[in-house]
């Protein structure tokens, strides 16, 4: 699940209750930690800004899903994408685009920036961590064409 998923679907009990606190604390550290404003558009809307693990919430381990360094705030349609493992970051904080998005529909999501700063070696070690799952994909996509 993502981080504003209000669903309680699998979860339970007094877990549930201490998740959700956990989440809502995660949240306002990374609206903190990317001055509330997506870490890809910049955008400020709030509403549409989504707090994304970068191991997702179903893979992590109950350390990762509270660690502060599992995130990034994003806007919906970039949270989507990354969600998919259709871009994701090198460890150096650059951007990374999936060749099945077009250039047509690059130019419609732009501005697309590299992260606003390096990311540290805890977010450097979680970002390698998507990397992995999204050329595991990549490759099984290539079976299947």
């Amino acid at each position: 699940r993502r981080m504003d998923d209000n669903s309680t679907a699998g979860t339970g009990g007094l877990g549930e209750v201490a998740g959700g606190v956990g989440r809502g604390k995660l949240r306002a550290d990374w609206e903190q930690a990317f001055r509330t404003a997506s870490a890809v558009t910049r955008l400020t809307v709030l509403p549409v800004l989504r707090a994304s693990h970068i191991v997702p919430w179903r893979s992590s381990d109950g350390a990762q899903r509270l660690d502060p360094m599992n995130g990034l705030l994003l806007s919906a349609n970039i949270d989507a994408l990354f969600d998919r493992y259709m871009i994701t970051f090198r460890p150096d904080g650059k951007l990374e685009i999936s060749k099945s998005i077009t250039h047509r529909d690059l130019e419609s999501l732009w501005p697309i920036q590299v992260l606003p700063r390096k990311p540290c070696d805890m977010l450097s070690a979680y970002f390698r961590l998507h990397n992995a799952e999204s050329d595991r994909l990549y490759q099984e996509r290539l079976h299947h064409v």
